[in-house]
């Protein structure tokens, strides 16, 4: 569950190949690379926006996703591929 505080969505993990990340929640979803994300500088997942970082084995991004919203709770929910 994302709330109002940043929350850990993702934990960073160096074998991530890919990571596809999905807004189940009904409420917009701020997303960052740490736990400084705010409303204002996160990237906004609507209600089913997904997130695909797709590697393909190349390195991507592999550090760890925080989320916000702006008031009350909402389910986010992940699948990482890793080597």
């Amino acid at each position: 569950l994302v709330s109002g505080t940043s929350t850990l969505i993702v934990p960073g993990n160096p074998q991530r190949l890919n990571l596809i990340t999905r807004n189940i929640g009904n409420l917009v979803v701020y997303v960052g690379q740490d736990s400084n994300v705010t409303t204002l500088t996160g990237i906004p997942l609507n209600q089913n926006d997904v997130l695909n970082d797709d590697n393909s084995g190349t390195g991507g991004y592999k550090g760890p996703i925080y989320g916000v919203l702006t008031s009350g709770t909402s389910k986010v929910a992940y699948w990482e591929r890793v080597q």
